[in-house]
């Protein structure tokens, strides 16, 4: 288990006993067999909030990766951005269990201003399980309300799949 990881499941979500569970947009915390309704109710929910990444090779197993977080509009609003490396086939688990975190996730908090956008670049050097499965590296990344605990709002999410073309918009989701 990554630190982070049970960190996130005890602190914020408070759920220390609770795996397997499954949150949705850090509000809903879904009883098997339902989330899909759960995740379909909140993807219909609007967003101000855009996010594209991008990958730099850096060197080795090491590369820069991008969020570019903007707010349409006017105003101003806090976020935090996550940036997660995960592993999409894990090769000594089963075959569901898919984006198995693999190190910390990077935090930035950012206040974002209305028509405007930040950057935030972490430096990510893959574990070597990682890179012996680079075609099932995925970073996955989301735009949340900055809350100690939930409920918190989750803006925007989106992933980058290995390998990482430089500059070039990805896979976003829209939530």
């Amino acid at each position: 288990t990554v630190p982070w990881s049970q960190d996130r499941l005890d602190l914020f979500y408070g759920l220390t006993a609770a795996v397997p569970t499954f949150m949705v947009d850090a509000l809903i915390n879904s009883r098997p067999g339902d989330y899909i309704s759960d995740v379909e109710q909140r993807m219909g929910q609007p967003t101000d909030v855009t996010l594209e990444l991008t990958g730099d090779p850096v060197g080795g197993s090491t590369w820069d990766i991008t969020a570019q977080v903007c707010l349409e509009g006017g105003g101003s609003r806090p976020v935090r951005v996550f940036v997660a490396p995960t592993l999409d086939h894990h090769p000594d688990l089963q075959s569901y269990a898919t984006n198995v975190l693999m190190q910390k996730v990077f935090e930035t908090n950012v206040t974002l201003n209305g028509g405007g956008c930040s950057s935030v670049t972490d430096r990510i050097d893959f574990d070597p399980l990682s890179m012996a499965n680079s075609s099932d590296i995925v970073v996955v990344a989301w735009v949340q309300d900055p809350a100690s605990s939930i409920p918190a709002t989750i803006y925007q999410a989106g992933l980058v799949r290995w390998p990482f073309p430089s500059g070039s918009q990805l896979a976003a989701i829209d939530v």
